[in-house]
């Protein structure tokens, strides 16, 4: 057997290997897993009926992230019935945040934040501290 033979060999016997150790992970998982059936007391269930899926008049003020997925996030805010806007470091900086009640500040790479400075930071604590709310995912949730 040739030195390339060998070396590819033994690349599939690893992956071979592993996909083995995740399927068996995952039986021993699926099958040692209690359900949520009524015979199982300790699993609670959210009772979502009450929840608000209509939030016309909240004003939605999504920060243009690179990285992020802003046109879903933009869709789903929408979806619920909210104003949503595109807005910079910039804008916040200038004092956009008066014009709205959430900031959502979506993952991504975290240049934004050098881009906000401290000017920009103070201004969304001071949003923030006068009940505007605060939607931080990944790295916008430092």
């Amino acid at each position: 057997m040739t030195d390339e033979s060998k070396s590819w060999l033994n690349k599939n016997v690893i992956t071979l290997s592993l996909i083995i150790a995740a399927i068996v992970t995952s039986a021993y998982l699926f099958l040692n897993t209690k359900s949520a059936r009524a015979d199982n007391p300790d699993v609670k269930v959210y009772d979502s009926s009450e929840f608000c899926d209509d939030l016309r008049g909240i004003r939605v003020a999504l920060l243009k992230w690179p990285g992020a997925i802003l046109p879903a996030m933009k869709k789903m805010f929408e979806w619920m019935n909210c104003t949503v806007m595109m807005v910079s470091a910039n804008d916040i900086k200038n004092g956009c945040l008066d014009n709205f009640d959430v900031l959502v500040c979506p993952g991504g790479s975290g240049s934004p934040f050098g881009e906000l400075g401290l000017e920009g930071t103070l201004k969304i604590q001071d949003f923030i501290s006068g009940g505007g709310g605060y939607i931080g995912i990944c790295a916008g949730a430092l």
